[in-house]
């Protein structure tokens, strides 16, 4: 989580609220990130480094450091009230596991999680900068940090290619997300960005709500200096692009 985004982060309340409800999607979401650790091209049995970008409650961390048991994980985050969450999660795996509090929207991040790394993943983080420059930025620095032959995968939001799909998009994800809730309305957590969308109320000028699609992202995964680039899963708004080094 990051320092930019319409989110009370340093609320350690409304993390509780956050987590509380995200936790409730962790077994559908357990597919995409085991279709991460997959796509880490490495034995599962090497002692790898692996970044955690927006590490969260530290589900994507947790499905990594079982599918690599000799792994370390850097979990970064922005929110000390999540970061205590992820502490939770992750207590069976403590000893291979470093908790960084550091602000993606600040050029020293990368020096704050060290590396280098031989993966770094992220799930439902970046895309909070709302910031297209800094995403890039934000590439090209994880690039940087990413040993040869490792990889970055990042499973986010996106935009649709076009406005009309944009607002199918949000009418599918409002209708399943209510079909869910007992109250009627989208949650807070996971895909519920999509129900909820951060630029709601900019359906009527069919502004894009998210930073970037899914062709923008893979253009700066090779502007980054990424060489295999490609989208590996996508759900309508939600995509997991990723590149190899």
């Amino acid at each position: 989580m990051n320092s930019h985004d319409r989110h009370d982060w340093h609320s350690a309340e409304y993390v509780e609220e956050w987590v509380t409800r995200s936790r409730q999607e962790d077994d559908a979401r357990l597919a995409r990130f085991r279709l991460m650790s997959d796509l880490v091209p490495h034995p599962k049995d090497a002692p790898i480094t692996i970044l955690d970008v927006g590490t969260g409650y530290g589900p994507v961390a947790n499905v990594m450091l079982e599918a690599f048991p000799q792994s370390r994980v850097v979990a970064q985050d922005y929110s000390e009230p999540m970061l205590a969450h992820a502490r939770r999660t992750l207590a069976s795996h403590a000893s291979r596991v470093t908790f960084v509090q550091a602000d993606l929207m600040s050029a020293d991040w990368v020096a704050k999680a060290g590396g280098p790394f031989d993966a770094v993943v992220s799930s439902i983080a970046i895309h909070n900068l709302q910031s297209a420059p800094r995403i890039r930025e934000i590439y090209r620095e994880v690039c940087l940090s990413v040993n040869d032959g490792g990889c970055f995968l990042n499973l986010d939001l996106v935009n649709a290619p076009t406005p009309a799909l944009q607002r199918r998009y949000w009418e599918v994800m409002s209708s399943r997300r209510a079909a869910r809730s007992p109250t009627g309305s989208p949650g807070h957590g996971g895909t519920a960005d999509l129900a909820r969308m951060p630029a709601a109320d900019a359906q009527a000028d069919d502004r894009p709500p998210f930073p970037a699609s899914v062709d923008d992202q893979l253009a700066w995964l090779r502007e980054a200096g990424f060489s295999q680039v490609d989208c590996f899963w996508k759900e309508m708004g939600l995509a997991l692009v990723g590149g190899y080094k």
